[in-house]
């Protein structure tokens, strides 16, 4: 018998083990529940069971699974001998009511902070922020601390060196929810990758979570200058070009249109993505930018489905009729043809930009020779497109957020 919760939504990754804990609390009234052990067999074999977890009592003639489904978690109430009465039955339902509405109650909330920064790997400049401010919930503060590290060299490493590269890692604070802190330190980090999102569009490189959120006791933050493992007394000098950035306008807003359109959220998040594939998997990246664009058209044009066999078609359209939001009818032309490129990836596992040839991969020094097809892509093919993607989505998140049409 299925006493699944209907309308209360259950967050079970995050809330099944303290709905576990509320049901003990309420059924030890009565009776006294074993742990959660292992299920061994399938109670219900329509469940398409992935595996579970009982829940029983000896005082009771059955016990309560909890079962993994393709479509969700279920509680099932299996019995040991049949017929069972309703008033076997009614301590799990009321047992099951208390723990929900104890699950309703307001979580606490966690104040964290994290820090964040670019991918010194793959940031030619040194990125510093050099103002603070409110981006959703969070509190961006301006960065003040360079820190130097070592940096392998991905394309062409070695084994008795690396680079030595500077960064200035971001301190961002927030708020949130959570039954324990280890469930508020899971949504502080899907916040913090979020931050990292938008700043990875919004200044062109794949910004990163540098620590890890951490419980914000009110003590100063103190970010070390150095990993490289040189004792270096008082500033590490910054190497490298300086470029000194600003939160812009929309990045506010693109905060809260996000929050409500999970569309560009995920289309958003697959852009930072392609951003960090670039230099080891740059086939790769290219799908993640076209899916990005794709994705946004998804907003402006739906599937046609075919009457005789099923088949869905027109993600090329909507590729299309995204980048003409932001671009000329011959510019989106132009940019278009790496749908191929995306497509012989996609389907056939091909690579262009030279994944093959990691390990001796240089721009070539001379001046009039061509590149090779796979530099090209690298430098050209790819570039562009990451250019397109970052363009509809920024329009999309600020300028062109309330036009857009839901389907």
């Amino acid at each position: 018998m299925d006493i699944t919760p209907v309308n209360p939504e259950i967050d079970w990754e995050t809330q099944g083990d303290l709905l576990v804990q509320y049901l003990r609390d309420a059924m030890s009234e009565h009776f006294t529940l074993r742990g959660l052990r292992l299920s061994e067999d399938d109670p219900d074999p329509e469940s398409t069971l992935l595996n579970g977890y009982r829940l029983t009592s000896e005082a009771l003639t059955n016990e309560l699974l909890f079962v993994f489904t393709n479509d969700g978690v279920r509680a099932l109430i299996a019995v040991r001998s049949k017929p069972i009465s309703n008033a076997e039955l009614e301590p799990w339902r009321e047992a099951f009511e208390a723990a929900v509405g104890r699950l309703q109650k307001a979580e606490p909330k966690f104040s964290w902070w994290s820090a964040i920064g670019p991918d010194c790997g793959q940031v030619n400049g040194v990125q510093r922020l050099t103002t603070g401010g409110v981006v959703g919930d969070i509190t961006v503060n301006a960065a003040t601390t360079s820190h130097t590290e070592l940096v392998e060299d991905k394309l062409n490493p070695s084994l008795n060196g690396a680079s030595v590269r500077s960064s200035f890692p971001v301190v961002i604070e927030g708020r949130s929810s959570g039954y324990n802190w280890d469930v508020a330190a899971r949504r502080a980090t899907i916040e913090a990758n979020t931050v990292c999102a938008l700043f990875s569009l919004a200044f062109d490189a794949h910004w990163r979570i540098r620590a890890s959120p951490s419980l914000n006791e009110g003590v100063d933050k103190q970010l070390p200058i150095l990993r490289i493992g040189a004792d270096i007394k008082g500033v590490a000098p910054v190497l490298g070009m300086q470029e000194n950035l600003q939160l812009p306008l929309w990045l506010a807003a693109a905060r809260q249109t996000i929050a409500n359109d999970e569309v560009l959220y995920t289309a958003l998040h697959a852009h930072r993505q392609g951003l960090s594939l670039e230099e080891l998997a740059p086939s790769l990246a290219l799908i993640c930018y076209v899916s990005a664009i794709e994705g946004v058209g998804a907003k402006l044009e739906s599937l046609t489905v075919c009457d005789v066999c099923g088949a869905k078609t027109g993600a090329n359209r909507r590729f299309g009729k995204a980048l003409r939001t932001v671009y000329s009818a011959s510019h989106t032309r132009d940019v278009a043809k790496v749908y191929e490129w995306r497509s012989t990836t996609a389907h056939t596992g091909k690579l262009h930009g030279g994944e093959t040839e990691q390990g001796s991969i240089f721009l070539p020094i001379e001046v009039f020779a061509p590149r090779p097809p796979t530099m090209n892509f690298r430098y050209k093919t790819l570039w562009d497109t990451r250019k397109a993607s970052r363009d509809v989505l920024i329009y999309h998140l600020s300028v062109g957020a309330d036009t857009s049409e839901t389907t």
